[in-house]
């Protein structure tokens, strides 16, 4: 059985293992140079100025959604949560419990004063695998974001 709930300082090592498993499956993470000892920085970040949810099973993090508050450039006033990672282990994706990940990332934006509550999705050889279910949730699609390694 899991349950979702706020990650703690305890979770670290997990959360900096799904983090570098999560930077390998994405596109752009073979552009960004990257440590252990930053992902630890900046999960430890997260957990004292942001918000990292967890999908707990048996006592494993086996899940994450890490998020933070910012506003609008042209509205300073206008809170919008970001998503900033969205991890699921293999084993645990297509489950109720990523749906119920979501769920506490918008309560908490709720409860913060978000105005706008934002995902982001993958694109994984030309194909959006999360978009459908994002839609279903109400999410839609905003903006993209193309990439290229600069030299």
């Amino acid at each position: 059985m899991s349950i979702i709930r706020q990650a703690t300082i305890d979770d670290l090592d997990q959360i900096v293992d799904m983090a570098n498993r999560f930077i390998a499956f994405a596109p752009h993470g073979s552009l960004i140079k990257h440590t252990t000892d930053e992902i630890t920085h900046t999960v430890r970040l997260f957990l004292e100025s942001g918000i990292i949810f967890v999908i707990d099973v048996d006592g494993n993090a086996v899940g994450i959604l890490a998020a933070m508050m910012t506003s609008v450039w042209y509205s300073p006033s206008t809170k919008v949560a970001h998503e900033m990672m969205w991890w699921v282990n293999e084993e645990h994706r297509g489950t109720i419990a990523s749906i119920k990940l979501i769920k506490a990332y918008e309560n908490w934006a709720q409860d913060q004063g978000a105005k706008i509550i934002a995902m982001c999705d993958l694109v994984i050889a030309g194909h959006e695998p999360v978009g459908t279910t994002l839609n279903r949730l109400g999410y839609e699609m905003s903006e993209r974001t193309y990439i290229k390694g600069a030299k």
